[in-house]
């Protein structure tokens, strides 16, 4: 139990840069996976047997072709770049094995269905709990040293860069979905739906372009597997829930043509929305031009990539040499650490968690994944644990709910004797 709220409060608390020791790039999440690591680490070597999964399996493949690719891509551009952002390199590195530590432990130790099921909660909750404290933070009600939970009109909270807040809630958001999925009592599913709505709220609140879009992905997805599976039931297992469902479904078309009236409105609005978005600070060109710059850095590294750390430099003018840029896409951020390997097996990786929960009828989890993969258009989320711990969760409840689907009538083979 303690460990399941280590690992929780290292995963909430770790998007609060803002409260990082000084320079140092330590904080109290930090602190706390740090802590877990070297607990959970000592539990599984000394006392439970290691077994093997879907997860680790899954992770192995990851972070060996993508650690490959990265070594290659260091030593071209160690012969090619002019110079190298030595700080951020090592932060990567540091980084990358911290992630891998906390990936692998982590489906290890969540294979077991009631510790996994415990930790889900614990994250949930815990994880209200830090963004309600960050809020009243925000408006002012408490007072927390050396944070400023403002950017400009965007919610940041502890963190230094609203994506990374949006991300935390996003993640919440869905999680709680999957956990109002299971059974729980009536009790239970309100607390969990009180926690999801905080989420919910944190998100719009820090007005991330990117949070929208994820949960507008996730969601769509989430209601087209929910709609299927209820299209696809059969026989005596239809219900109340199952008819409401098919009713609304079959209203929509009719929805569909009263809203026409108001479609020339919606689509001014959202064109006026988008506009505002792109041209706010400039950030829609600076985002294409360092999209494009990425993918050019990704050519002319032949496909190979440069190694660890950031490689543009289309941005000095915010500061200076030795000191590079991110595209804060983790598909191109990728390509020019890794190359085009290092893009595949992160492809590869999303589309294979997003499959196997689609197989095992999981519409929450089909949407984590689905959101997931949205928000790294616009975000390094790989660096994320929040992001392991998604990817684990859904390889893990897959290879659970596909193990305990009864298998179709057998046919009986019977040997006749002759005598």
């Amino acid at each position: 139990m303690i460990r399941a709220a280590l690992i929780s409060l290292g995963l909430v608390l770790y998007p609060a840069t803002q409260l990082r020791f000084g320079e140092l790039p330590v904080g109290p999440g930090e602190l706390c996976l740090i802590g877990w690591i070297g607990w959970t680490g000592m539990h599984r070597l000394l006392r439970e047997q290691i077994r093997w999964n879907a997860a680790l399996s899954h992770l192995l493949a990851f972070w060996l072709v993508l650690g490959l690719a990265q070594c290659v891509g260091m030593i071209v551009g160690l012969v090619v770049e002019p110079y190298q952002d030595t700080a951020a390199v090592v932060h990567d590195i540091w980084a990358y094995a911290l992630l891998i530590t906390v990936g692998f432990l982590l489906a290890l130790e969540l294979a077991e269905d009631a510790r996994r099921r415990r930790t889900v909660s614990l994250v949930v909750y815990f994880g209200a709990l830090v963004l309600t404290v960050q809020v009243v933070d925000g408006f002012g009600l408490i007072g927390v040293a050396r944070t400023d939970p403002w950017f400009f009109d965007r919610f940041r909270g502890w963190s230094l860069d609203p994506n990374q807040l949006g991300l935390l809630a996003a993640a919440l958001s869905l999680l709680s979905l999957h956990l109002l999925d299971t059974k729980l009592r009536v009790g239970g599913r309100i607390a969990v739906a009180i926690c999801g709505t905080i989420a919910f709220s944190v998100g719009l609140l820090t007005k991330s372009d990117s949070y929208v879009i994820c949960i507008m992905v996730a969601g769509g997805v989430l209601f087209g597997r929910k709609a299927w599976t209820a299209l696809s039931q059969v026989g005596n297992r239809r219900t109340l829930a199952h008819a409401l469902f098919v009713s609304a479904l079959l209203s929509l078309p009719l929805a569909a043509i009263a809203a026409v009236p108001f479609a020339q409105s919606a689509i001014g609005y959202l064109e006026l929305q988008s506009n505002a978005v792109y041209e706010e600070d400039g950030q829609g060109d600076t985002r294409l031009a360092l999209w494009t710059e990425a993918f050019e850095k990704g050519l002319q590294s032949g496909f190979l990539g440069f190694g660890p750390g950031p490689h543009l430099t289309s941005k000095s003018y915010k500061r200076p040499p030795p000191d590079k840029f991110e595209s804060h896409n983790t598909t191109l951020d990728l390509f020019t650490q890794g190359g085009l390997a290092a893009v595949l097996i992160f492809v590869w990786l999303c589309a294979s968690t997003v499959v196997r929960s689609w197989r095992a009828k999981l519409p929450a989890l089909i949407g984590l994944a689905v959101g997931l993969t949205a928000f790294s258009m616009f975000h390094l989320v790989i660096r994320h644990p929040m992001f392991w711990f998604g990817i684990v969760l859904c390889l893990l409840e897959s290879a659970r709910a596909t193990q305990s689907v009864p298998a179709g009538p057998r046919l009986r083979l019977v040997q006749r004797h002759s005598t």
